[in-house]
């Protein structure tokens, strides 16, 4: 699998391909995200080190929850949602994919009927 800037780690992965699955069978799947990040977590503290541990540049979602929750004493507390911020992003930017692909294949389908009727008159 690969690692890195242009290809996922195994957890986004896994990530994104949850995503796809659940917005193929359910349209309506990105109006719900944050109900659907809260459910991809994980609360055994061992996996979610071994996340936290898996990419050195996860320590900002650590960040991001410091700063957006409030009443943690414990580093171990932070890691659930700081893994919550991650699938949120991961989700969000399947969101923007399969809409952009949407739209360019929407624009693709326009061009080629034009192209069709253009043919059939100069066809006749």
């Amino acid at each position: 699998m690969g690692q890195g800037r242009y290809f996922p780690d195994n957890y986004r992965y896994v990530w994104t391909c949850k995503a796809i699955d659940a917005a193929a069978a359910d349209p309506e799947f990105f109006k719900n995200i944050y109900d659907h990040t809260r459910s991809e977590k994980s609360t055994d503290s061992q996996e979610l080190t071994a996340w936290l541990n898996s990419d050195i540049e996860r320590i900002h979602y650590l960040s991001r929850a410091l700063d957006e929750t409030y009443g943690y004493n414990d580093a171990k507390d932070l890691l659930a949602p700081a893994q919550w911020a991650e699938i949120e992003d991961v989700f969000f930017r399947v969101h923007q994919c399969l809409v952009q692909l949407s739209c360019s294949v929407e624009n693709a389908t326009i061009e080629y009927n034009k192209e069709l009727l253009q043919g059939e008159d100069i066809g006749q």
